[in-house]
């Protein structure tokens, strides 16, 4: 059968239909409608992309995104040597295509490759499959956590010139911008990475130095060729690059509202890159030197836990995991659709039954808290070991806190250390 993608434009053709019984496979002549199965032969298809009949009119037809956030956690990967890097980079590309919430991206100041994912156990499923599904030989540094910078109380109002030479060709242009603290419940048109950015750039908030025309002039001697929509994508390409690196340490900025009110071209001397990285350049020349301050991952935390146990664990979790517990509840999930008329067989399990034998099903208590990231590590392991491995737990980001200045300069410390 012959399918298309909806989201890349391209032609899959099924070469076969499988089914999977774990390690087993088993080829099958269809998959019917709501069952789970394997599709060989495609080539441009991604995890989230839609796929309909090739026929089918309705080319545009597109299931819901999948919503993946952010990732919190961020390993440096690096091949053992030059003929690895090759494979290494293939292998990326692969598992890259599969999971869409892993992240690949390389360190413009060590050139050094970094993943960033979900949580451990994802980067660990990660590494092993680059070293026994695909082979590679690579080495993957500590597992580090990806922190926030972000400027709390000033105002900033900044003008960049960004003037340079390249290849004997100069480029030139100027932006004027102004940064304030976001605040949470503040909502904008234009959101990124936690951030509002504003871009008003018309006729009027453009500067041409040195050209007698304008802006959408079609006139074949022109000196600029950018419209003004070209003009914008390019500054805002350059602030998303700037808020990807922070001036302090590195880490991406959060919670900052930017608003483009002007910007100056120098002729044919202000190209698209040139207006890119002036934009860019301005937003950190303007963060440089202010009151920049760190900001951790905070999680939204559920643990079940059996009654017995459950005194232990808010120890833990309020005392060195520096945990904020907000909600304590009783399990039901398992006792909603029960009808107390029926006679039912409890088994003898001690997570479910009472010491004293009864028949009576004891439920979990449920633990919900905001919990900093960086005390959350290796807490599966933990928490087994407190609960004899009648617990479990999950959690997710819920936002970004202020660290406090005794935690930002022990971050610091082992951040100067080296992954």
């Amino acid at each position: 059968m012959t399918l298309y993608n909806t989201n890349t434009c391209h032609k899959e053709r099924v070469n076969k239909l499988l089914q999977m019984y774990a390690n087993d496979v088993e080829e099958i002549p269809l998959i019917k409608a709501g069952n789970i199965g394997v599709i060989i032969g495609l080539k441009e298809t991604r995890t989230g992309d839609t796929l309909i009949q090739f026929n089918d009119s309705r080319k545009s037809l597109r299931l819901q995104n999948i919503d993946i956030p952010a990732p919190v956690f961020f390993r440096v990967v690096e091949a053992t040597g030059i003929s690895e890097e090759k494979p290494l980079e293939e292998a990326l590309k692969n598992i890259l295509r599969e999971d869409p919430s892993l992240h690949v991206y390389i360190d413009p100041d060590s050139g050094q490759t970094l993943i960033s994912g979900m949580g451990e156990l994802h980067l660990e499923i990660v590494k092993d499959r680059l070293l026994n599904d695909f082979k590679v030989k690579a080495n993957l540094g500590k597992m580090r956590i990806s922190y926030r910078e972000t400027v709390v109380t000033e105002k900033i109002d900044h003008t960049y010139l960004h003037e340079r030479e390249i290849m004997g060709k100069r480029v030139r242009a100027q932006i004027s911008l102004t940064i304030t603290p976001l605040h949470e419940n503040d909502q904008g048109s234009s959101k990124e990475g936690g951030n509002r950015i504003t871009l008003n750039l018309t006729k009027k908030t453009i500067l041409l130095d040195e050209l007698d025309q304008s802006i959408n002039s079609q006139e074949t001697n022109e000196l600029v060729k950018l419209s003004i929509e070209e003009i914008s994508n390019a500054v805002y390409t350059g602030i998303i690059s700037g808020l990807y690196r922070g001036p302090m340490h590195g880490f991406p900025i959060t919670g900052l509202s930017i608003n483009v009110h002007s910007l100056r071209l120098f002729g044919a001397e202000s190209t698209k890159i040139a207006i890119s990285t002036c934009a860019s350049k301005a937003l950190t020349d303007a963060l440089k030197g202010r009151n920049l301050v760190l900001l951790e991952p905070l999680m939204y935390v559920n643990i079940d836990v059996p009654e017995e146990y459950l005194g232990i664990v808010l120890g833990d979790l309020t005392g060195t995991r520096r945990g904020n517990v907000f909600a304590l509840e009783t399990s039901e999930s398992a006792f909603d659709n029960f009808d107390h008329n029926i006679e039912i067989y409890v088994p003898s399990d001690s997570t479910l039954v009472s010491s004293n034998n009864d028949t009576m099903v004891s439920p979990k208590r449920v633990i919900r808290a905001h919990v900093p990231l960086s005390t959350m590590l290796g807490y599966s392991s933990s928490l087994r070991s407190l609960t004899g491995g009648t617990a479990s737990f999950d959690m997710r980001i819920h936002s970004f806190g202020i660290m406090s200045d005794d935690r930002a300069k022990a971050v610091i410390r082992e951040m100067q250390g080296g992954f």
